[in-house]
């Protein structure tokens, strides 16, 4: 995942931050816990259990999706306010 989004950060100079909650076997709900502390946009980069149990989330918070894709590769653009879930987009892989 740093491999991943470390070119963009070098583009916008922005630091690369490793959160537990990330790696394999970790919970979303910690995830978006820990990503709502900080106002400003992000770019977190993650795997596929995490991506399926975000968008469990997201379903739960009473978003309405399109689909439950989560290919390799792909980018879900989660939207999140005061810590809760307002929008969720979905982009195939480039």
């Amino acid at each position: 995942c740093i491999a991943t989004v470390l070119p963009l950060a070098r583009l916008h100079g922005s630091p690369v931050v490793t959160l537990a909650a990330l790696y394999e076997g970790g919970s979303a709900a910690a995830m978006l816990e820990r990503l709502a502390r900080d106002a400003s946009p992000l770019v977190a980069c993650t795997h596929g259990d995490i991506v399926a149990d975000l968008l469990g989330l997201v379903v739960t918070s009473g978003v309405k999706l399109a689909s439950l894709h989560a290919e390799k590769g792909s980018t879900w653009t989660i939207e999140v306010d005061a810590g809760r879930i307002i929008s969720a987009r979905y982009a195939p892989p480039p």
